[in-house]
């Protein structure tokens, strides 16, 4: 780790899960010459990997020049897909999984996911762990973003960005010649795949869940010019396919 501190700036990929962040970080690992890691949360906990021990206790608490990439998801694609990720875990819950219709994990899912954790996340997690307030930067229409504050870089990616917009942010950003996303941890190659193709065609968000999501600071803030496009997703009022699912 030492060897990879003294090679470059030390580089973070820190967000919520279920963002694309799987593929970003196998990516950067292998174009970054630095200490890279990859965390949805610097709270210590039993199992975690001695690079994410080293990356909170010599860089985030010192607070040593940092380089974080954070990517945003749109809330409900990105909880119907956190959802399937514990697919097991959340329908072990309640019995007979095997036969639950999709009507029955619809009702699952809106009862019992955490629905709020996208919606805090920058709260709970980049703002006491990075000193960085995202809510007090406004965010561009591009769905790109740098941010520097103290001893902090910060690049903001929409993950519905196409792959090339992503990666030519991030080959700024880092000062790569080159750089290229590939995909890992992609929910088509899952065992659950059709069962999530199933409940993502017949799933039509309530009226109130829609303004839970969409009212709160998170969306305002990174997709406020994308609602009536998303609401119009959800509603069926136009292809699915129109906006990254």
């Amino acid at each position: 780790m030492n060897r990879l501190l003294k090679a470059a700036r030390p580089l973070l990929i820190y967000q919520l899960g279920k963002v694309g962040s799987s593929s970003l970080e196998q990516s950067l690992d292998r174009a970054w010459p630095g200490f890279t890691v990859h965390a949805h949360s610097m709270i210590p906990h039993d199992g975690e990997t001695l690079e994410l021990t080293g990356m909170r206790e010599f860089v985030v608490k010192k607070q040593k020049p940092l380089l974080v990439v954070s990517l945003v998801r749109e809330p409900i694609s990105r909880n119907v897909s956190a959802f399937f990720e514990n697919f097991d875990r959340e329908l072990d819950k309640v019995g007979d999984r095997q036969n639950l219709s999709i009507d029955r994990m619809i009702e699952i899912f809106l009862a019992k996911y955490p629905h709020d954790m996208p919606l805090t996340w920058f709260d709970d997690h980049m703002k006491p762990d990075c000193g960085i307030d995202v809510y007090q930067h406004p965010f561009p229409s591009t769905g790109v973003q740098v941010i520097e504050q103290g001893h902090v870089r910060l690049l903001l990616l929409r993950m519905e960005l196409d792959d090339p917009i992503k990666e030519s942010a991030i080959k700024d950003f880092l000062g790569l010649k080159e750089f290229q996303i590939k995909r890992f941890n992609d929910a088509g190659q899952k065992a659950y795949v059709e069962t999530y193709r199933l409940f993502r065609e017949k799933f039509i968000p309530p009226d109130s869940y829609i303004e839970k999501m969409y009212e709160s600071r998170y969306f305002k803030h990174f997709y406020a010019d994308q609602k009536d496009q998303f609401v119009a997703k959800w509603k069926r009022l136009q292809a699915p396919n129109s906006l990254a699912a």
